[in-house]
């Protein structure tokens, strides 16, 4: 796999250094599963009680999240501030 460093070289009007070639040593990504592990995580998965749901953690909310989330309305309205939204 090679790659080209500076590639606006040419859109410059190839004024300048000419840009060095990169070479990587692979384009396979180091954490590829097989089809069969795959599909035994899988498997593992779908034989939960609640499987593709996330596992109950503890999550500790700052007081500042707290306060924004009082403050705020949905996503679906743009998530801006509204004061008056405690007063409602």
């Amino acid at each position: 796999m090679c790659a080209v460093q500076g590639g606006n070289w040419q859109r410059g009007g190839g004024k300048g250094r000419q840009p060095e070639q990169i070479t990587r040593p692979s384009d396979t990504p180091p954490a590829v599963r097989s089809g069969a592990e795959l599909n035994a995580r899988r498997a593992a998965m779908d034989a939960r009680e609640k499987p593709w749901q996330p596992v109950k953690r503890q999550r500790i909310v700052s007081a500042a999240l707290k306060a924004y989330a009082l403050l705020t309305t949905s996503a679906a309205n743009g998530a801006v501030r509204d004061l008056e939204k405690n007063l409602r």
